[in-house]
């Protein structure tokens, strides 16, 4: 009985040992700077229509984003997670549309802007989310506040451009 006793004891610290080693301590702000410069390179690359570098970028952010995303116990980082990942998404959209649009297939150029305009709807859902959820942390307040202005001027322009 003493031992049962002992392993019971024993589960939750080596939960808690697997749960760090998943989730390293890494700030939110941190985060979101390492994913801000993967996307700043990628934007560059869209600007000098370097699209398949670009594109490239965009999917190793989402895949970064995706095998470090916080713990939903943490839901101001937990839902910046989830827009971040939206948005390189969005993005990503956005360049694979201009590489079809150099080929003139308008079929997949359209259904490319509807797919951007889908991830834009689900990127102001979640960004509205973000923004009610209460934080004390000023540093947060000011990173949420850039993050979210990022945000709806992609909105906007995808908006813009769907007509």
């Amino acid at each position: 009985m003493r031992k049962n006793k002992i392993a019971f004891r024993l589960v939750p610290v080596i939960f808690l040992v697997v749960i760090k080693n998943i989730f390293p301590q890494i700030s939110i702000d941190d985060y979101l700077k390492k994913v801000e410069e993967r996307i700043n390179q990628a934007a560059e690359s869209y600007l000098d229509k370097n699209f398949e570098k670009s594109l490239d970028l965009l999917r190793k952010t989402t895949e970064f984003v995706s095998d470090h995303s916080f713990p939903a116990t943490d839901r101001f980082a937990w839902e910046a997670c989830r827009c971040v990942k939206t948005y390189s998404v969005l993005f990503s959209r956005i360049v694979e549309e201009k590489m079809v649009e150099k080929r003139n297939d308008k079929k997949l150029t359209e259904a490319l802007k509807g797919q951007a305009l889908e991830w834009a709807k689900i990127l102001e859902t979640q960004a509205y989310g973000w923004s009610k959820i209460e934080t004390n942390n000023v540093e947060q307040i000011k990173l949420r506040r850039k993050w979210l202005k990022r945000f709806s001027s992609m909105i906007i322009a995808v908006d813009k451009e769907s007509g």
